[in-house]
């Protein structure tokens, strides 16, 4: 295999990796955050899609494979151009599980997954070249998208994400002519060298101009508003717009979420509207406190805070685009806020920041934190977030002082998730060995939004008549009081009843608390009551649509799977030297396994490394640059002694992924106070040995079958890509159904499986 060839492949799959991950913010941009995950369906499908578009070719393309993979090259350029410009054209916010919502979402499905096709016609090119050196060839193959997940930092924030798409089809062309060789071939040349001179054009030309011609026209389906300013990072984009009615600049993350920036000139109180006062009952009874503010925003909450006579005010805010905007390129409207004498704000994930301090706060207060938008590695997990489970309620807990309070503020409409929210603080109590929980709870709502207060202590009754007189003041209703009648019996019904268990059997929905394991909040349909979804409440529909999506692309992507694959594959088989059913079994076993371990695996380091931006960087590029180091290491082994060594590889794989679970959890406990180099260090360690061995069973199937199936190498690379599709959808319904333990049992159980099916 020529080292030119290679260098290309490298940097080929540089450019597809980047566009995956990319795709995934401009999908929960454009779109709902969902549909992030259709990103990551779609590349394996269209790279499976080009290896039966080899394989369909079969001896027709003998003696060209140089123009196979130059062509190929510019065509994932070609297409990446084409899918970028359309999408941003069209009004695709508005999908549903009706019969044009799935039309739509094929059509935008199929679209997305040309330039992926092109990628993966490259790709298994590369492995019907080389399959006799597969491990040296899928070693460049990984290494190469190892390093397009670092690119995809930098160029996000650098270009935006519509133009990083542009910047990685320009890359994968530039990387066919070097696999091809092309500078000897003037037309493969001077195509490619167009097509990358055309859309670094198109991108040069936007950042030069301010121009709108890379940003999206409609968000969610609904036409932008007129923009101050636009910012892209790996997680998110937020824009800025002014509202003159109300003189203040409101900031827009990923087309949904809205946090204002107040104009504040040191009087607090000037600030303060009538929907800041469900906000401000924590202080009723903690007057002088030190608050710990969960997403700070542009400030709102700080600002109540102030006004209500906290002493010391932490926000946490994860959004660097955000704390960036409030303090230098709106500061003029924010009066330099976060700066404020007893007001500090640090860009960091809460979760991870409580576990690291020791401080304790009279108020712990949560602020619509969830912003429906999807992050870069959470467009792998498809996780709500980790934020409200029982373990980091415990957390909370532990950072209040005496008779501290956790406030959680929620929109009313989604009235099962605040009832959620109190079972979930319940049965932390019961845990924790309180006598009676029924008395720690207060919840208040005004027409939009509910506050739920949890006191580590209960709740006296001179409090609660503070709190009833207020919000008598306040034009508040009681949903739940422990010493007066609310508007709601089923919270009632809830802090009363003594037996937790038969409460939530006899729920309609699935009201039990999400752990770190399944840390699904807004999932509260049963698995037997999916037929019955379209009969529940439109809040309770909205915020179950993704995983009702995910089942919805599962079936979609089945039949795409059979038609265009494996229908194709084995019409154009070679009747005459056909691999045996038994190795498309084996690849369909590794494309699973790998994707349901590496997705589920992806959600244990978020909260431990403390940022999505960091479980992208290090745990996704460790895991493909120590699989390519496992596919390296499989040339080593010869092929009288491969089955034998196979079923070695994959017992010891089962065996360290299953001790990995019992011990990281106290592992991460224990270490999560350590500075985020150590952490690193520590995640890269426990990491690399899963991924070097689950970087071995691919490229030697592929050696193997190589000595007496050549022709069967693309089509075993779809069948792979096809399970690999499979895999990623079949992870996330595993893990919100059952936890993500659940995915990486049933990723190891196929390990094993396919260890034996040779």
């Amino acid at each position: 295999m020529r080292l030119n060839r290679l260098l290309g492949l490298m940097i080929v799959a540089c450019a597809v990796l980047s566009t995956e991950i990319v795709l995934t913010r401009v999908f929960s941009v454009m779109m709902w955050y969902h549909f992030a995950f259709l990103a990551v369906s779609v590349s394996l499908f269209g790279l499976g899609l080009g290896g039966i578009v080899l394989h369909v070719l079969g001896k027709r393309i003998e003696d060209r494979e140089d123009s196979l993979l130059s062509w190929s090259a510019s065509a994932f350029g070609v297409a990446s151009g084409v899918l970028i410009l359309t999408l941003l054209s069209l009004k695709v916010g508005d999908f549903d599980l009706s019969v044009s919502g799935m039309g739509k979402l094929a059509l935008v499905y199929m679209l997305a997954a040309l330039p992926f096709t092109a990628a993966g016609l490259f790709v298994a090119g590369m492995l019907q070249l080389g399959h006799k050196r597969a491990g040296k060839v899928y070693f460049f193959d990984l290494v190469g998208a190892g390093l397009g997940c670092l690119l995809t930092i930098p160029l996000l924030r650098l270009v935006g994400g519509p133009a990083a798409v542009l910047v990685a089809g320009a890359l994968a062309a530039l990387g066919g002519v070097v696999a091809a060789g092309s500078w000897r071939r003037p037309v493969q040349f001077g195509s490619a060298l167009a097509v990358a001179v055309i859309l670094l054009t198109i991108t040069a030309v936007h950042l030069a101009t301010g121009a709108d011609l890379l940003e999206p026209k409609y968000t969610k389906g609904n036409k932008e508003p007129a923009r101050l300013a636009a910012e892209w990072n790996s997680f998110s984009r937020v824009i800025a717009f002014a509202r003159p009615e109300l003189g203040d600049i409101m900031l827009e993350i990923d087309g949904i979420a809205h946090t204002p920036i107040t104009p504040f000139d040191g009087d607090a109180a000037k600030t303060q509207v009538p929907s800041a006062n469900l906000q401000r009952l924590p202080f009723i009874l903690r007057h002088d406190a030190s608050v710990l503010v969960f997403g700070s925003g542009g400030g709102e909450h700080i600002l109540t805070a102030l006004d209500a006579g906290a002493k010391r005010i932490v926000g946490i805010e994860y959004n660097p685009i955000v704390v960036d905007m409030v303090e230098k390129r709106f500061a003029n409207v924010s009066g330099g806020l976060f700066q404020w004498p007893g007001v500090s704000v640090v860009v960091d994930e809460g979760r991870s920041y409580i576990r690291r301090t020791n401080e304790k706060y009279d108020v712990i207060q949560f602020t619509l934190i969830d912003t429906w938008a999807a992050t870069a590695a959470g467009a792998f997990t498809l996780t709500e977030n980790n934020v409200f489970t029982v373990q980091s309620m415990h957390e909370y807990l532990d950072h209040l002082q005496p008779g501290g309070l956790v406030s959680i503020k929620r929109w009313f409409e989604a009235k099962e998730i605040v009832l959620r929210l109190m079972a979930l603080g319940k049965t932390v109590l019961i845990q924790r060995g309180v006598k009676e929980p029924e008395k720690h709870f207060f919840i208040a709502r005004n027409d939009e939004f509910a506050n739920l207060m949890i006191k580590n202590e209960p709740f006296t009754l001179d409090e609660m008549g503070d709190l009833v007189e207020q919000c008598a003041k306040m034009d508040l209703r009681i949903v739940y009081s422990p010493f007066h009648a609310g508007e709601n019996p089923e919270f009632e019904e809830l802090a009363l009843r003594g037996d937790m268990a038969a409460w939530f059997a006899e729920q309609t929905l699935d009201l039990t608390p999400p752990t770190d394991n399944r840390p699904f909040l807004f999932y509260t349909l049963r698995l037997r009551d999916l037929p019955d979804v379209f009969s529940q409440a439109y809040s309770a529909k909205i915020h179950n649509i993704g995983p009702l999506l995910l089942f919805a692309l599962l079936g979609l992507v089945f039949v795409f799977v059979v038609l265009l694959m494996l229908v194709p594959a084995y019409l154009a088989r070679d009747k005459e030297n056909n691999p045996p059913l038994n190795w498309g079994l084996y690849f369909a076993a590794l494309g699973l396994a790998y994707l349901l371990v590496e997705v589920a695996m992806m959600s244990k380091f978020i909260l431990y490394l403390g940022h999505p931006t960091y479980a992208l960087a290090v745990v996704l590029f460790t895991f493909l640059m120590s699989s390519g180091f496992g596919a390296w290491l499989s040339e080593r082994i010869y092929p009288d002694i491969a089955i034998p060594r196979l079923r070695i590889v994959v017992g010891v794989l089962a065996l360290y992924a299953a001790v990995f679970m019992v011990v990281s959890p106290s592992l991460f406990h224990a270490t999560l106070a350590m500075p985020l180099v150590s952490r690193i260090s520590i995640s890269v360690a426990a990491i690399l040995p899963l991924g070097l061995l689950m970087g071995i069973p691919f490229p030697l199937g592929i050696r193997l079958l190589g000595y007496d199936h050549p022709n069967g190498v693309p089509w075993m690379y779809a069948v792979n890509s096809a399970a690999s599709v499979l895999g990623s959808v079949a992870a996330m319904l595993l893990a919100v159904h059952f936890g993500f333990s659940s995915a990486i049992t049933a990723g190891l159980v196929l390990y094993i499986a396919a260890g034996f099916l040779l």
